[in-house]
């Protein structure tokens, strides 16, 4: 497979699997939306390998297959594989090193965890390295100096990764899967049964209401912090949490309750906003 054609197909699942990040992308310089592409196709990759496998063995061997190829990209060799190519080229244009996105694999070693998160703490620490390791990749992507330590992607990547937690509470019901802290849940006396069988009761709220307090507050940081509009499109994907946050308050915190996603039309108008304001 070509380089082109790589990179063409990295853009074509990001388009059908992660259209949010997809239309983020689009407001970023055309010299750099192919990396982004790659980084989107690969973060796609490692997240739903969950989902694509029916034993955590199975998952562990192909988080370990990418953690191979990420230090053959590190050597310079080929890797032979679709996104893999993409990804080698974004990173080494972007003279960026493996160490992010071998955290984000990490971090994904939790979703094949038969448990729900012991805290707060947990789900924080997961979500910094799965998701604020790639806003700080596409930031590096359009110019920024890499830093793991980036306190503006953390936020960044929390806001939008429990926001996302949340909506994917209904998903993950079906799955047979609680990803709500468990001290949360006990604390609250909130049950596991009704949110497998499709609901929640009155102390689900309480939970729900918590996590997207800490959701809102991060996103706060990062309007406050105001990303430069050079960096612009790597923290789009936070002004669409923010709207999503607005939707389940009036919902009462019921993440089952339905008209909580938005459109993608407004999920369009929404970006077009943030990036011709310069702010998420």
């Amino acid at each position: 497979m070509s380089l082109a054609d790589s990179q063409k197909f990295c853009a074509d699942r990001v388009r059908r699997l992660d259209p949010d990040r997809y239309l983020s992308t689009l407001f970023a310089p055309d010299e750099h939306r192919a990396a982004l592409l790659a980084l989107y196709a690969f973060n796609l990759e490692i997240a739903t390998n969950g989902d694509m496998v029916s034993e955590s063995l199975i998952g562990r061997m192909r988080l370990q297959w990418w953690r191979d190829a990420l230090d053959k990209m590190a050597a310079g060799e080929d890797v032979g594989h679709g996104i893999g190519d993409a990804l080698a080229t974004a990173l080494e244009r972007s003279n960026i090193s493996v160490e992010l996105p071998h955290r984000m694999i990490e971090a994904r070693e939790f979703d094949l965890a038969e448990r729900p998160p012991v805290n707060m703490g947990e789900v924080e620490t997961t979500l910094d390295a799965a998701v604020g390791s790639l806003v700080a990749l596409a930031s590096a992507v359009l110019g920024k100096p890499c830093d793991p330590e980036d306190d503006l992607a953390r936020y960044a990547g929390l806001a939008i990764g429990l926001t996302g937690l949340i909506r994917m509470i209904p998903h993950n019901a079906r799955r047979g899967r609680i990803t709500l802290p468990d001290d949360l849940m006990r604390r609250a006396g909130a049950a596991a049964a009704p949110l497998l069988a499709g609901h929640i009761e009155n102390f689900h709220e309480e939970v729900i209401e918590i996590i997207a307090g800490r959701a809102r507050e991060c996103l706060g940081r990062v309007r406050d912090a105001r990303p430069g509009r050079s960096e612009l499109a790597a923290f789009l994907p936070v002004a669409l949490a923010g709207d999503y946050l607005s939707r389940l308050a009036r919902a009462n915190y019921d993440p089952f309750a339905p008209g909580l996603e938005p459109g993608r039309l407004s999920r369009q108008i929404r970006l077009t906003r943030a990036a011709w304001r310069g702010r998420v």
